[in-house]
């Protein structure tokens, strides 16, 4: 859960005197997070039998009640170099709650803990910490997983994976700055070989034989279990190789 500031805090306990808390009246988020531009948005109070009005919010926001239930809230770009907080106090009837509010500032440095992650094929748990001086921390994932920030920690959740090996890439944007993980998740089947255990043979391409021009002649692969060089493919001693050799990714055990 999210710490609150000090001066919500006070507030929330000050209001609390005046107005109840209802679990059933509650905000379309937990919290609003604002980068360094600012932004206009907009909040849905959801649970609420009567009209709410705001009662408190930061002085360098802008908001107002629409619609009964809508908060709109307006906020300019943070020119300060500190990340401004504070908190939206809201009354609905005899109810009253509260949305902490940050707008963070320019990042000069974003930095995360683990570059390349690695999750097993039967569903899985990663977190990674971000570590920030900014505000907001954007995500870019790749399909297969679910990936969400709490505090300084990205969580990423995958599923079940019955088939191949799957690699992707999360990026992790704050301002300018940008940091990249690559996500392998383990598969039932062998992204190399295709569960086959084997290979096309690097040395011979697959056909079990070289050519040498410099004894007119055809080479068994020793690679892939030939043996032996011949003019014609029934001489004594030659053998052709089978063309394969071991998965490098599976060793072979498909």
């Amino acid at each position: 859960m999210k710490k609150l500031s000090k001066l919500c805090y006070l507030m929330l306990i000050a209001l609390l005197s005046s107005c109840g808390g209802d679990n059933a009246v509650s905000s379309s988020v937990s919290s609003i997070t604002i980068d360094e531009t600012g932004a206009n948005d907009s909040v849905m109070i959801i649970g609420a039998d009567n009209e709410c009005e705001i009662l408190a919010s930061p002085s360098w926001m802008d908001a107002a009640v629409i619609n009964d239930t809508v908060i709109t809230y307006n906020v300019s770009e943070n020119k300060d170099s500190i990340i401004k907080e504070g908190c939206l106090l809201v009354q609905c009837g005899d109810t009253c709650m509260m949305i902490p509010v940050m707008q963070g500032i320019t990042p000069s440095y974003l930095m995360i803990t683990d570059k390349e992650v690695k999750m097993d094929r039967e569903g899985d748990t990663v977190r990674v910490a971000v570590v920030t001086d900014g505000g907001k921390v954007n995500i870019e994932s790749m399909p297969e997983v679910k990936s969400s920030i709490n505090g300084n920690y990205l969580t990423i959740i995958s599923e079940k994976n019955d088939g191949k090996q799957i690699t992707g890439e999360i990026k992790l944007t704050s301002g300018k700055l940008s940091e990249t993980i690559k996500v392998t998740i383990s598969g039932d089947v062998c992204p190399t070989c295709n569960s086959t255990g084997y290979v096309k043979c690097p040395k011979c391409k697959g056909q079990g034989n070289t050519f040498s021009m410099s004894i007119q002649g055809i080479i068994g692969c020793k690679t892939c279990g030939g043996k032996g060089t011949s003019t014609r493919a029934g001489d004594f001693g030659y053998r052709n190789g089978t063309g394969k050799v071991p998965c490098p990714t599976c060793k072979g055990k498909k």
